[in-house]
């Protein structure tokens, strides 16, 4: 994978309400050398994304009060050019997935559960493609899933 034009790390906003994951994630994309802040609800995830957009967005559909649906309909009244920049991580049905991946221009769509590696190349790639992140990622180990 190519780095990217910028040598900042890459900043990544992780929004599930399974703090387990979250953890796993931050350590995971800290191994990356990537930024990485959390959020376990859509309220969060807006507060952040209002005060600094991060270079990517690794959004559940399923969080308690505002969903990861509400939070992609915000995006789209607000800043709907910035949806190349989502990434879902959901467990949400194939159908669902597909309904979304056809109504939202989004960068990829990751389900549970998922490969640790194919995740890690679905943050990557879509950073390479938007150019944003400088980190070229690291992880070696094949076959994980969470």
């Amino acid at each position: 994978m190519a780095v990217t034009s910028t040598d900042r790390p890459l900043r990544v906003l992780v929004v599930d309400s399974d703090r387990a994951l979250q953890r796993l994630l931050v350590l995971i994309f800290q191994r990356e050398g990537w930024l990485v802040t959390t959020a376990a609800d859509g309220d969060a995830a807006l507060e952040l994304l209002r005060t600094e957009l991060p270079d990517l967005l690794v959004l559940d559909l399923m969080l308690p009060g505002m969903s990861g649906f509400d939070v992609l309909k915000w995006i789209e009244a607000t800043k709907i050019s910035w949806l190349q920049h989502v990434i879902i991580l959901t467990a949400a049905s194939r159908k669902v997935l597909g309904n979304l991946s056809r109504t939202h221009d989004i960068c990829r769509l990751v389900h549970k559960p998922f490969d640790i590696r194919e995740l890690v190349d679905s943050v990557a790639s879509c950073a390479d493609a938007l150019g944003v992140g400088g980190q070229q990622h690291q992880y070696a180990a094949g076959g994980m899933r969470h």
